[in-house]
């Protein structure tokens, strides 16, 4: 049957599409042989029928690695964006479970003006399992790690980093930020979810920026209420050791709390100017493998300091960035944020982001 998919549509509960997708799949497993009744049955909410416009303009940038890279889509649907993401010196994989889709993807594609059959391939196989002849430089995500169950994201961010090629891949998470939704898909998403996932195994965000382009019922979140729903985020791939070099064996020690521990009003208090060499002699002065707590009091909207502002954009994420962009470049991988539950009332909602006071957690590379 040919999709039913109307260019745009909201995916949460007040579809009814996105309510058959789940009678369909019956569970949270979400097995092929649920979205292949998906496809069967032309109920394809997430399918907007024509490229995803972020897609094409980043086509269009010129950012975009050539010279031969290879590019992966995985849960490529209907193979728009896998089309749009290809040219010359860039071959793109479409990859899905469903056979159907892929089907789809094969027939669009051959009818499509200016898609050159050379430049892109479509594969029916399994994300978790499939084996592909070479690792890619570039591997895109969008309406797939929100489709995922949340107990299969640590294993989606495990295969991410075994398909991409260490110290230069990466990989482009198109974020739609869902919430509210009991069950999936897609399922709730924040980006923390992404980095929860993704920083233990040593990706760092480059990047991260609104969708401004994203069709009109996928732009905006939250009823619609002023939450930005979609955005992109750009991961360095991790970064191995060449087989030449030499890995000390790993050997997890705390550091002692006089070099491990940052003060909630200390990196706050220095001037934004002499932050990495904050970081450098946070370095300097930590065992390797040893750990680094941050109690940051998230500061915004002050001209003068002390303390500096450390709060940058509304999402938490965006808020730590002023540590991870002086921290990440020498090694330090992120390994838990929480809430500050018990910060004093005054400094646990800051005036004008109102953001809570958070702890950060670091380990040294």
């Amino acid at each position: 049957m040919a999709s039913t998919a109307v260019a745009g549509q909201v995916l949460d509960g007040s579809n009814p599409a996105v309510a058959r997708v789940r009678q369909l799949m019956g569970g949270p497993e979400y097995s092929q042989d649920g979205w292949r009744r998906c496809w069967e049955e032309g109920v394809t909410p997430w399918d907007l029928g024509q490229p995803t416009p972020a897609v094409v303009e980043l086509a269009k940038s010129g950012t975009l690695p050539g010279d031969g890279a290879t590019v992966l889509v995985p849960g490529c649907g209907a193979g728009y964006d896998v089309v749009a993401l290809s040219g010359p010196g860039r071959f793109v994989v479409g990859l899905d479970i469903c056979e159907t889709a892929v089907a789809k993807a094969k027939q669009w594609s051959a009818a499509a003006a200016q898609a050159d059959e050379s430049l892109f391939a479509f594969v029916a196989a399994d994300f978790f399992t499939w084996e592909p002849p070479e690792l890619f430089d570039l591997i895109f995500d969008y309406t797939f790690f929100c489709a995922l169950h949340p107990s299969m994201r640590p294993a989606w961010a495990k295969r991410m980093a075994d398909l991409l090629k260490p110290n230069n891949g990466e990989l482009i998470t198109l974020m739609y930020l869902a919430e509210g939704q009991e069950a999936g898909p897609p399922f709730n998403t924040t980006v923390l979810d992404y980095e929860e996932v993704l920083k233990p195994l040593g990706f760092v965000i480059t990047c991260i920026q609104d969708n401004d382009v994203a069709v009109k019922p996928r732009k905006m979140g939250g009823g619609g209420a002023g939450r930005k729903a979609s955005r992109r985020g750009t991961w360095a791939s991790p970064r191995r050791p060449s087989s030449s070099s030499s890995t000390p064996a790993p050997c997890r020690v705390t550091a002692p709390p006089s070099s491990s521990r940052d003060a909630a009003r200390f990196f706050c208090a220095l001037h934004p100017s002499m932050r990495p060499a904050w970081a450098k002699k946070i370095a300097d002065l930590l065992k390797p493998d040893g750990e680094l707590i941050t109690l940051m009091f998230l500061v915004g909207g002050m001209e003068a300091g002390p303390p500096f502002n450390t709060a940058v954009l509304e999402e938490i994420v965006s808020c730590v960035n002023s540590y991870e962009e002086v921290l990440n470049p020498l090694g330090f991988v992120m390994t838990s944020i929480q809430d500050n539950e018990v910060a004093v009332a005054p400094r646990k909602v800051p005036t004008m982001f109102l953001l809570p006071c958070m702890k950060h957690d670091y380990v040294t590379d």
